[in-house]
C-alpha cells in the first residue's frame, strides 16, 4: 500500500491456489491492486513442486513489457518451485550432495542450481534495460530435509552448538540487485523484518513512519526473530 500510495502499480504473484494461507484476503490487506494466481499461467512448464522460477520471471518480464508509458511497478513474487518435499521428485538428480549421501539433498541441490540459472535469465533481461530496475531476492527458510542428513552434517562440524543448528535453519542468503550503480554492501546481516526498509533506502524512496521507526530500530538489534535477538555489539540472547 505505501508504494501504491507513491505512485507505483502493484503486483502479487503466486503460481499457487489463491486461498493457499488467504492469500487472496491477506494481499487485499497488504494494498495490492493486482494479484496473479496459478490459472494465470495455462501450460506453463512445472518441475517438483509446481510451475517452475523461470515461468515466473517471465510473467515479471511480461508485465514490465506491457506497462504504460511512464508507469512504475512494483511486483511481488513468491515461488514455489523449490518446496518441499524432497522424498520424491521428477527432477534429474545429476547434482549430488559431497558431504553427505542424500537423495534429499540430491533433488534440492538440482532445483536450487535450476533457480540460479533461471535468476540469472532474469538479471540478463533487466541489464538491458534502460528504465532503472532493483530486484531484491531472499528465501524464508532453509529447506526441510531429514533430521538425519542434518545430525551427520552437523557431526562434521566442530564447534557448533545446539542454539546455532536451531538459528541456521533460519538463515538465508539475500540479494540486492539493480541494473545502475547502487552503493554496495557485503556480509549484511539483519533480521528479515528490516529488509524491506533496506530496500527503500537502496532505491532512494521515502519511508513510512512505521520503516523509518525499524531502521533506527536495527541499529541497536541488528537481528531479532522467533529464536532470539542479537543486539549491535553481536551478543546473542
Amino acid at each position: 500500500s505505501g508504494m501504491r500510495d507513491l505512485g507505483y502499480t502493484t503486483y502479487s504473484i503466486h503460481p499457487e491456489s489463491a486461498t493457499n494461507w488467504n492469500r487472496d484476503r491477506v494481499y487485499q490487506y497488504l494494498g495490492f491492486e493486482h494479484s496473479i494466481w496459478i490459472e494465470d499461467f495455462p501450460g506453463a512448464e512445472k518441475v517438483h513442486y509446481g510451475v517452475t522460477d523461470l515461468e515466473t520471471y517471465k510473467k515479471v518480464e511480461e508485465i514490465f513489457e506491457n506497462r504504460q508509458e511512464d508507469e512504475r511497478l512494483f511486483l511481488f513474487n513468491l515461488t514455489v518451485q523449490n518446496h518441499g518435499g524432497y522424498s520424491e521428485s521428477d527432477v534429474n538428480r545429476s547434482v549430488t550432495a559431497s558431504i553427505v549421501a542424500s537423495e534429499e539433498a540430491d533433488i534440492y541441490l538440482y532445483l536450487i542450481r535450476d533457480s540460479d540459472r533461471a535468476f540469472e535469465q532474469l538479471i540478463r533481461y533487466f541489464e538491458k534495460q534502460t528504465e532503472p530496475v532493483i530486484i531484491c531476492m531472499y528465501g524464508d527458510h532453509q529447506p526441510k530435509l531429514s533430521d538425519d542428513f542434518y545430525e551427520k552434517v552437523y557431526s562434521q562440524t566442530e564447534g557448533i552448538e545446539e542454539r546455532e543448528k536451531r538459528l541456521n535453519m533460519y538463515k538465508v542468503p539475500f540479494v540486492i540487485w539493480a541494473n545502475y550503480d547502487i552503493p554496495e554492501q557485503a556480509e549484511l546481516d539483519i533480521g528479515m523484518s528490516y529488509l524491506g526498509g533496506l530496500l527503500l533506502d537502496v532505491a532512494g524512496i521515502p519511508k513510512s513512519s512505521y520503516f523509518s521507526f525499524l531502521n533506527q530500530y536495527r541499529e541497536e538489534y541488528p537481528i531479532i526473530t522467533i529464536n532470539g535477538y542479537e543486539d549491535g555489539e553481536g551478543n546473542f540472547y
